[in-house]
């Protein structure tokens, strides 16, 4: 997989092709044409009924492998079945494909494949799972977790992520309740057993099931959107509508002025709730001040109240903050943001917790006299295109 200096190289050079053909950067007044609305940062919240992990203490290529479990009325369950590499490095396995395209990034490979999950409440109350899947690279893997009892409070919480995504992530996850795994568990890959880790508890594998698992994230990404229809004035119902590459449309509708907040709602895809300003001294242009990620489909219109889902605060001039639910603060650090004639750039600064520090977050949004928008964001390294 590409690392990230890699991956910054080939993007300069896709960038300046996706710039020509979407006239990113312009010459001429940025305070013509329709209200800019430029919101850079992929912010993504899920809720999954089941997690289970497996460290590998051995293996020459992996460092864990990892399934989620989401039922779903009327559908299929949700399947997704992460491969971490000795690097960090992550590969997104999913059982859906739309789900596949709406996650994809550049920085994240993504494939799809068939998951087979099965989950069993043993007496007492311990879970047996297993699950099995073919990798990216043609592996067959097999996780078999029994767990050593049935999942509790005290071992759930906010979660170190260690090194896992480390390029392409800021993760907020939070587990309701979890156990460890029996000795008897086991992870396979083409048939060959792959050693567990030892867990932290006498008797125990570092493999874990967790009951209820809240996945949070602001996403490396990069995003080229032509304005279809956008506003020249702000007012409730205002819509910006983008078309990206691939045909796919983005739609934004402003639901509410509150004092000199503006409160947008993303209606298509999944939701977000975006509050902005007009921005002091370029009126046509909107300071993002807090997104929020419900991962509720928009169309169902059913907009739960704050604090759920993922939110990004930048209310604060200088600093930032990533809540939870009602877990507040669980990311803060500084943030810088800079305006040129046709370019947003924000830059967070984790500072707590430790394991946050080396993944700050660049957002980038240019913008043209259209309202046309590219939107690029890298974690850990900025990444330079120019004003």
């Amino acid at each position: 997989m590409l690392g990230i200096e890699r991956e910054n190289r080939f993007l300069r050079a896709a960038l300046v092709v996706l710039s020509a053909l979407i006239g990113v950067v312009t010459a001429g007044s940025a305070e013509a044409g329709p209200v800019r609305l430029v919101q850079p940062f992929r912010v993504a919240y899920s809720r999954f009924e089941t997690q289970v992990i497996a460290f590998l203490g051995q293996s020459p290529d992996y460092d864990a492998v990892e399934v989620f479990y989401q039922p779903r009325p009327g559908q299929a369950p949700l399947l997704k079945a992460i491969v971490t590499a000795l690097d960090g490095a992550q590969v997104d396995h999913i059982n859906d494909p739309a789900v596949a395209e709406a996650i994809w990034s550049p920085f994240r490979p993504t494939v799809v494949r068939d998951i087979d999950f099965e989950q069993t409440v043993l007496p007492g109350g311990a879970i047996h799972t297993v699950t099995r899947l073919v990798s990216y690279r043609g592996e067959h893997i097999e996780m078999d977790v029994t767990t050593i009892a049935a999942p509790s409070p005290a071992l759930g919480g906010f979660i170190d992520p260690g090194n896992h995504a480390e390029t392409s992530a800021l993760p907020v996850l939070w587990v309701l309740a979890s156990a460890p795994a029996d000795t008897g568990s086991s992870v396979l890959i083409d048939g060959v057993p792959q050693p567990i880790a030892p867990g932290p508890v006498p008797g125990t594998l570092s493999a874990f099931h967790s009951a209820g698992f809240d996945l949070g994230v602001i996403g490396a990404d990069v995003d080229p959107f032509s304005l279809l229809q956008g506003p020249e004035e702000i007012a409730i119902g205002a819509t910006w509508t983008f078309c990206d590459t691939g045909g796919g449309v983005h739609s934004y509708q402003v639901i509410d002025l509150v004092g000199s907040d503006i409160v947008i709602r993303r209606i298509t895809g999944l939701e977000e709730i975006i509050v902005a300003r007009k921005h002091p001294f370029r009126p046509r242009l909107l300071e993002i001040r807090s997104v929020r990620a419900t991962g509720i489909p928009a169309a169902l219109n059913i907009t739960p109240p704050p604090p759920f889902g993922l939110t990004l605060d930048l209310t604060v001039p200088g600093q930032f903050s990533v809540s939870l639910h009602q877990h507040a603060n669980l990311i803060t650090g500084t943030a810088e943001v800079s305006y040129g004639p046709h370019r947003v750039s924000w830059a967070l600064h984790p500072d707590q917790p430790s394991w946050a520090v080396p993944r700050s977050v660049y957002a980038n949004g240019w913008f043209n006299l259209q309202g046309d928008t590219l939107l690029v964001t890298t974690i850990g390294s900025p990444f330079l295109f120019g004003d």
